[in-house]
């Protein structure tokens, strides 16, 4: 048998639907009624809210009889200039502008010639050497994480210590945090582990600058390693 399906109807925005079923006849402004002056002036007015993706309405809709302008980045219907100007200045136009102008830059762009991105790739490389984690200083961070592990295992030797983060991946900046993840047996109580370890690396010669955040959702633990000082994140699960 033949599937049926539903003819889904394609969203239409409020432009889509003032441009065909629910229109008033005549113009949107008459201006027939203006002074060659007024004219003038509005016409200006008007072509400065072009630059802002305001333009007048063709036929006016039923659902808005007192709109005469319509913002195409918006998506919304404006009774008069004052309101437009009014408009151009919420956050929402001013986003959508931004992002709009970003686009029209970045779209003509040209591409980049091959000493540009070599040149790109030089500079990369440089901030690596400079900044970037060698292999020795993955070393170290695994040392810390080793001496750590030594200070606590006095009074937690069931508990297991982990890096992750930079640390492990290499990903990273030779000032960046060493995250360590403390495992714990599920026959201890997370309160007293924390309280352990607070105490223990409070009263360790290899640590300094202790302080806990128990109140977070995941909580942490912060401490500096005395000899290179290097800081480290300790994160509780």
């Amino acid at each position: 048998m033949k599937k049926l399906k539903k003819t889904r109807r394609s969203r239409r925005t409020r432009k889509d639907d003032y441009d065909h079923d629910d229109e008033v006849d005549g113009p949107v402004i008459d201006e027939s009624q203006l002074s060659a002056k007024e004219l003038l002036g509005l016409q200006q007015a008007e072509e400065r809210l072009k630059r802002d993706c305001i333009y007048r309405l063709k036929k006016q809709p039923r659902s808005y009889p007192s709109a005469k302008y319509a913002c195409k980045l918006c998506d919304v219907l404006i009774e008069s200039v004052a309101f437009a100007h009014k408009h151009i200045k919420e956050k929402r136009h001013k986003k959508s502008i931004k992002e709009k102008q970003e686009e029209q830059m970045l779209s003509t762009l040209p591409p980049p010639t091959a000493s540009q991105i070599k040149a790109i790739g030089v500079a990369i490389e440089n901030v690596v050497q400079e900044f970037g984690l060698s292999n020795e200083d993955l070393e170290k961070r695994l040392n810390i994480k080793t001496v750590m592990e030594d200070v606590l295992h006095q009074k937690l030797p069931e508990c297991s210590l982990r890096l992750y983060g930079s640390s492990c991946s290499g990903f990273g900046f030779k000032t960046s945090d060493i995250n360590i993840d403390i495992q714990f047996p599920a026959s201890m109580s997370q309160p007293d582990v924390l309280l352990i370890v607070q105490e223990s690396l409070q009263n360790s010669e290899s640590f300094i600058e202790v302080d806990a955040d128990f109140h977070t959702r995941i909580p942490v633990l912060v401490c500096r390693e005395k000899q290179r000082s290097l800081l480290s994140l300790c994160v509780f699960k």
